[in-house]
């Protein structure tokens, strides 16, 4: 059977959806793990600068999400 031209789009269209769902959920999860990471280095009483140079240098995040990271292990 054939599918028109609507319903190959729309098929396309729900594989894009599901393949950025899933990368964004990843993403997230990495997220969750450099904050807990940050909270880690925390408990055992490093620094601001120190976690964030870790996070900088080890685990290459920028220096902004770095700091986001420190800022939300401090929240949680």
């Amino acid at each position: 059977m054939r599918l028109s031209l609507a319903e190959m789009d729309h098929e396309y269209e729900l594989k894009e959806a599901t393949a950025q769902g899933i990368k964004k959920g990843q993403n997230q999860g990495v997220n969750m793990a450099l904050v807990q990471l940050a909270a880690g280095l925390i408990n055992q009483g490093q620094s601001a600068d120190q976690v964030q140079a870790f996070l900088t240098s080890v685990m290459k995040v920028s220096p902004a999400q770095a700091r986001e990271y420190y800022q939300q292990a401090l929240r949680d």
